[in-house]
């Protein structure tokens, strides 16, 4: 049971490192730049028909009927086609993690997913964050782009007394991920328990997602971290497209 609880504790320190991410990213913005508004067009007055026109009727336009994303985000669901039979869902609450402990005035949280297989000790996860605002989305989008920071944190995140973190580069084949997508694969190594942590963080119109993935060096995950974030890509732009 050692194991298994070492293994769900990573899973849960890397769940509040992207909110860390997204920080540093707005204290290193200081364009400051501002946009001036164009001088009002001045309207020419046409004159009057002298015959009156047969009225056009108004051509429709698409209207988008808003959407409550955090609301949709809390009752998302992965598929149950992609989640091996061995693996049971458990509540990320039983661990110390929910959606409102980990959301801050920069990012909100609307949904933690947590799977496990105990008897392989694998871990999926996955955050999904509500991104409201162009302004939110630029600046998730910011902190996903910037591979320094965003490795940086993971890092420091899972470091710690005892601990060994080596990055083992990037996840591949993410060119079709979102609208703007990054992954990165580490080994996490702890009182000789060696853990392999994928993480893929992406954004997908007003939704963004970080899926991870854990399990013990040496085994191929049952459910990996690329089958993850696909399935949620599907599910974001089912609701938001």
């Amino acid at each position: 049971m050692g194991k298994r609880f070492r293994v769900i504790l990573v899973g849960v320190m890397l769940s509040a490192m992207l909110s860390t991410t997204l920080t540093a990213c707005k204290s290193t913005d200081s364009s400051g730049t501002t946009t001036s508004e164009p001088a009002p067009t001045s309207i020419a007055t046409v004159p009057s028909p002298t015959t009156t026109p047969s009225p056009v009727p108004p051509t429709p336009t698409a209207t988008r009927i808003p959407v409550d994303v955090s609301a949709v985000l809390s009752e998302m669901e992965l598929p149950a086609d992609i989640v091996p039979e061995s693996y049971t869902e458990f509540s990320s609450g039983d661990w110390g993690i929910t959606p409102e402990n980990i959301s801050d005035d920069r990012l909100t949280v609307s949904k933690i997913i947590l799977l496990m297989n105990a008897d392989r000790q694998e871990v999926c996860m996955a955050v999904l964050f509500s991104l409201d605002s162009a302004a939110d989305q630029a600046l998730f989008d910011a902190a996903v782009s910037d591979s320094d920071v965003l490795v940086d944190s993971l890092v420091q995140t899972m470091a710690g007394e005892g601990v060994v973190v080596a990055e083992l580069g990037p996840v591949t084949g993410l060119e079709g991920l979102g609208d703007a997508a990054a992954g990165y694969a580490f080994q996490y190594e702890e009182g000789g328990l060696a853990v392999m942590v994928d993480v893929i963080i992406f954004r997908r119109g007003p939704a963004g997602a970080m899926a991870t993935s854990l399990y013990l060096d040496g085994q191929t995950p049952q459910l990996s971290v690329e089958d993850l974030a696909e399935a949620l890509e599907d599910q974001f732009q089912a609701a938001f497209e």
